[in-house]
């Protein structure tokens, strides 16, 4: 229901394709999971939109990282409101608000429609037992 609720733009169309990621919460009361971010993106943008935007363009935009931001937007708007309700996932940890945490019971859940790339495609790895994490020669 949300994936279509979003506008038109950024979503494909036809039969063009993108890349979808969410983060979704369960529990703490709630029934049903609740979105708390999605995004669609596949790709960084070009040398020369980026540097045409002097710093006020979102540099990558591959779905996982706008999906992160959208998360921080979310988790830092609840603890901008500083009371925490019955709605929100957080709550405060001391009686000055600056720390918090997620209520017992809530669990996060990340979907991704598609492999990650670059640095975050899965790739055969040496012994993981040895404590490294290096990868494979060909």
């Amino acid at each position: 229901d949300r994936f279509d609720g979003l506008p038109g733009r950024g979503k494909p169309q036809g039969s063009s394709w993108t890349v979808l990621a969410g983060v979704v919460a369960e529990g703490a009361g709630h029934e049903r999971l609740r979105v708390l971010a999605l995004a669609t993106g596949t790709r960084c943008v070009g040398v020369s939109t980026m540097s045409a935007g002097r710093g006020r363009i979102v540099h990558d935009c591959h779905a996982e990282v706008l999906c992160r931001r959208a998360l921080q937007r979310h988790l830092l708007s609840e603890i901008g409101s500083r009371s925490p309700s019955d709605e929100g996932i957080l709550e405060p940890v001391d009686s000055d608000g600056t720390v918090w945490r997620l209520r017992d019971g809530v669990r996060l859940h990340f979907y991704v429609s598609a492999l990650p790339c670059g640095e975050c495609a899965l790739v055969p790895l040496t012994n993981a037992s040895e404590g490294t994490l290096r990868r494979a020669r060909a």
